[in-house]
């Protein structure tokens, strides 16, 4: 059981920097693109918006856990 942890960890540390990195790209390389998903995003109204924040939550969760299981989460890590 306590092999799954840090493979869990490192799994979840991965996908959390692959969203990270292409809305960062995203922002850097199409910045219209970003200026319409903005424009888009504040001129929605409603349930629409509400289901947004929403989609956010997941990602949120996964820093948080990230962060209070940060003790835990050695595998691959750079200087250890």
């Amino acid at each position: 059981m306590n092999d799954r942890l840090p493979l869990s960890l490192f799994l979840l540390r991965v996908s959390v920097f692959l969203v990270m990195a292409m809305w960062s790209l995203d922002k850097i390389l199409a910045p219209d693109h970003a200026a319409a998903v903005f424009e888009s995003f504040y001129s929605i109204s409603g349930m629409s918006a509400g289901l947004l924040l929403l989609a956010a939550i997941p990602m949120l969760a996964a820093c948080g856990a990230l962060f209070l299981l940060r003790d835990e989460d050695r595998m691959l890590m750079l200087g250890s």
